[in-house]
């Protein structure tokens, strides 16, 4: 089931969408997943384009947040370009037990270093968001402008409010990692990593 929302404050519309998890194989049944040059499903473009050996257990391929202004300018966030900036080459991430873990698995451990690729498995990305091409002639530079949080302190009606799962996983039970996007009242846009 899909659904989608906007709102519209002043010169912004808020495009929300949101859809089912990523299926776990190719969405037109081909066991080898969709051919090259024509339109792949979600589950073969993932694949193809993300350099990833995994992808996070909960993939939200058509949930996208998409804030447009009037000018044309537009800031979208969506799954696949947030994990396009996980880092596919770092080492592995360590838990506390997992020195412990390996001086009891020796034997085992050589086998598997030979195996595992190192990549961020906390899926932590630095996202911020796309801007769109029809966005023309817009750029993101540096400012020194800063959040106003006194601005943020007053009580504002809330008019329009809505959260955007992109992905989530369990971390192999050693915590989660979800990161959502969240929106209040159209001006306000928040990325959550957990």
């Amino acid at each position: 089931m899909e659904s989608a929302r906007e709102f519209e404050a002043g010169p912004f519309r808020v495009e929300v969408a949101k859809s089912h998890i990523l299926k776990s194989s190719c969405e037109k049944g081909k066991a080898e997943g969709c051919e090259a040059g024509i339109e792949a499903c979600p589950v073969c473009r993932f694949g193809r384009e993300l350099s990833l050996p995994s992808l996070p257990e909960m993939v939200f391929p058509r949930n996208c947040l998409r804030v447009v202004h009037a000018s044309g300018c537009a800031l979208e966030f969506c799954a696949l370009e947030a994990l396009r900036l996980v880092d596919c080459h770092q080492e592995p991430l360590k838990v506390a037990a997992a020195e412990e873990w390996g001086r009891s698995r020796e034997a085992g451990l050589k086998e598997a270093k030979d195996v595992v690729k190192p990549f961020d498995w906390t899926f932590s990305t630095s996202y911020k968001g796309t801007l769109l091409p029809e966005a023309g002639g817009f750029e993101v530079v540096q400012t020194g402008e800063r959040i106003d949080y006194e601005k943020l302190k007053q009580p504002e009606k809330i008019y329009f409010y809505d959260e955007v799962i992109l992905f989530e996983d369990e971390l192999a039970d050693n915590g989660t990692a979800v990161l959502s996007v969240k929106i209040v009242s159209g001006v306000d846009v928040l990325r959550v990593p957990w």
